[in-house]
């Protein structure tokens, strides 16, 4: 969810229960790192986005942070009728080396891939022409026996071309004209993960106006 806090842009994470007939129930803000803003008429504004969703069973946990790994686990009471009767609680968990320049975000849920071992995508980006960013995304394996990371994508499998911040700042009505990817666009964001058997299909966000389909051959 976004919203402006006393003018300042932010976001929060909001969970939703959804049944299988399309009913929505309990909606539970998690009270976790900078999610609720506590202070008293400060100007600090809440901002937390790319949790990461891992279904294991009954249970829902959500990753914080991949690099060092945080884990929550969201618990409810048993009959839970109110946003009250949630909580989370993070969990133990084993941290891996990473030695990347910039942190490895949220990007898909993850999906099961072997065993007790989930796959997803991360992103994250590199810098050019000072603090301009250029957006990359790639694969990351969680091993839940363990809680940690156990395998990265070495190189990007998913990238968005250099842009200046002129280009970012482009008219949104002229970034929706843009009919495909093409070396125009700036910034792609994975946004879901499909296991078809012999290939991952993921949802891409592109330029937060397009959405296509990259599909990755498992064999490579």
């Amino acid at each position: 969810a976004s919203h402006t806090n006393e003018g300042i842009w932010a976001t929060c994470m909001v969970l939703t229960q959804v049944f299988p007939d399309g009913r929505t129930g309990i909606t539970f803000l998690p009270k976790y790192g900078r999610n609720i803003n506590e202070s008293n008429g400060g100007t600090t504004a809440e901002f937390e986005k790319n949790w990461t969703p891992l279904v294991i069973g009954d249970d829902l946990y959500l990753i914080y942070q991949i690099h060092p790994m945080i884990v929550l686990k969201v618990c409810r009471t048993e009959g839970a009728r109110s946003e009250s009767d949630f909580h989370v609680e993070s969990i133990e968990t084993v941290h891996s080396k990473y030695d990347g320049a910039t942190p490895l975000s949220g990007g898909t849920p993850l999906i099961r891939h072997q065993g007790s071992t989930f796959i997803g995508m991360y992103h994250t980006y590199t810098l050019f022409n000072g603090n301009n960013r250029r957006y990359t995304a790639g694969f990351y394996t969680v091993n839940t026996n363990l809680w940690k990371f156990s395998a990265i994508s070495q190189i990007a499998v998913l990238a968005g071309n250099s842009a200046t911040r002129t280009d970012l700042r482009r008219p949104l009505m002229e970034r929706l004209s843009l009919r495909k990817p093409s070396a125009r666009y700036e910034v792609v964001f994975p946004g879901g993960l499909i296991n078809r058997g012999d290939t991952l299909d993921a949802a891409v966000g592109w330029n937060d106006c397009r959405l296509f389909i990259q599909r990755f051959d498992k064999a490579d």
